[in-house]
Formats: C-alpha cells, sequence, structure tokens
C-alpha cells in the first residue's frame, strides 16, 4: 500500500504542467468558439498541448530513468516498486500529453460525453484492477490504472478530432521528443559510469538530464508562434 500510495503521488507530478495550462486555456479558448474562430481555436489547443507534452516529458523521462533510485530515497524497502511507478507514469503521461482535451470537449458542448468518460474511467478501473490484482498483485493494480488512463486518453483525441475537426499535434512535436531521448541517454550514461548513489546521483542525473533537455529543445529552435502564443495570452488576460 506504502508503494501504491507513493507511487501515485509521485506519477501526479505530470499534471502539474496540464494544470498550470488548464487555468488559462479555457477562457480563452472558449471566446474564440463562441467567436467562430475555429483557426486560431486549433492553433491554440495545438500549442497548449505541445507545452503541456514538452513540460510533463522531461519530470517522466528522469522518473522512468530513476525510478528505482527515487522510490529508494523514502526508504529501503520502497525500492523494490520500480516497475509500479513505471507503469503510473506512462499512464500519466499519457494523460498529460492530451493537453487540454477534456476541457475542450466540454467547451464544445460535448459534456456529456464528459460525464460517460469520466464513468467509464471509474467503471473500467474497477474491472481491470480487479482483473489483475487477482493475478499480479501490486503490479497489476499498477498495470489496470496505466491501461485505462492510456485509452481513455486516446479515445479523447479521436473523440475531439471526429466530433470538431480538432487534433492536438503536429509535426513540431518532433522537438520535445528529441530533447527526452538525449534527456534520457544522458541519465541512463550517467547512472552507468557516476561512482555515486542514492540522493546524490538523483541530483547530479537531475541537473544534467535537464540541461541536456533544456539544450537540445533551444538548439533545435523554439518557433516564432510560440513566443506570439505567450505574448497573445499576457495579452488576452490583461
Amino acid at each position: 500500500v506504502g508503494i501504491y500510495n507513493l507511487s501515485t503521488v509521485l506519477a501526479q507530478v505530470l499534471a502539474l504542467p496540464s494544470t498550470g495550462f488548464n487555468t488559462i486555456y479555457p477562457p480563452i479558448a472558449a471566446r474564440m468558439y463562441g467567436n467562430d474562430e475555429f483557426a486560431d481555436l486549433e492553433a491554440l489547443f495545438t500549442q497548449v498541448t505541445r507545452w503541456t507534452f514538452t513540460l510533463s516529458l522531461l519530470p517522466a523521462v528522469g522518473l522512468l530513468v530513476y525510478s528505482n533510485e527515487v522510490l529508494s530515497v523514502f526508504g529501503e524497502g520502497f525500492s523494490r516498486g520500480g516497475l509500479v511507478l513505471s507503469l503510473f507514469i506512462v499512464g500519466h503521461f499519457a494523460n498529460a500529453a492530451t493537453g487540454p482535451t477534456g476541457y475542450t470537449l466540454m467547451m464544445t458542448d460535448h459534456q456529456y460525453f464528459m460525464m460517460v468518460d469520466r464513468w467509464g474511467v471509474g467503471i473500467f478501473n474497477v474491472i481491470f484492477n480487479y482483473l489483475f490484482i487477482t493475478r499480479f498483485g501490486l503490479v497489476g493494480a499498477a498495470f489496470a490504472t496505466a491501461i485505462v488512463l492510456v485509452l481513455i486518453s486516446a479515445i479523447r483525441v479521436v473523440a475531439i478530432w471526429y466530433m470538431e475537426g480538432l487534433f492536438p499535434y503536429s509535426l513540431n512535436f518532433y522537438k520535445p521528443i528529441v530533447a527526452g531521448l538525449v534527456c534520457g541517454a544522458v541519465l541512463i550514461g550517467w547512472r552507468v559510469v557516476s561512482p555515486l548513489s542514492g540522493f546524490a546521483l538523483l541530483v547530479i542525473g537531475g541537473i544534467m538530464g535537464t540541461l541536456a533537455f533544456t539544450l537540445v529543445l533551444v538548439g533545435i529552435g523554439i518557433e516564432p508562434e510560440d513566443r506570439e502564443f505567450f505574448a497573445d495570452i499576457a495579452a488576452r488576460l490583461n
């Protein structure tokens, strides 16, 4: 139970970028939808999703690579829960990677779909947990939750694309993906060659991984539209 609860709390770190953007996205997007500015709405939807994806990817990579080390900080017995934490990370990252899809569905008059969606999450989570816990125990519980989060995230993306013609992804997503791969390689390399262990390994590795992620992202280039995006958000909020 301790490993499960701790893994859940750590995985929810990935939701912080989404929570931050979702405080400013709905009123701006609702105004665009109400004014029939569908091209601007799709651009905003895609940009918010990409930045949510980008800012969630960095902690996701770090927690996946150093899952055992992160858990061991809280006690030696927790370190055996690395697979459990990794499964939660996959599920919560899938949810974060869809950006404000849920808000967009509600805002575009599909609130009843979202009601069914949330009931479905609860029901299928109970069913999958029963099936997998009885066979695989603690790992089965995490696996069940990960499956539900991945499936429901995919369904929401397909739903908003089918119902409103809005697709949250673009070719520019290759930039954070490349940065994430480089960050993961740096973290793995540091763990292999480092003479450190425990908390010291995490701190130095975290700094190196963050620097690698940021340098690659900036080196590839931040789109001019992103600068306009943040400037536009600031102007609209004022």
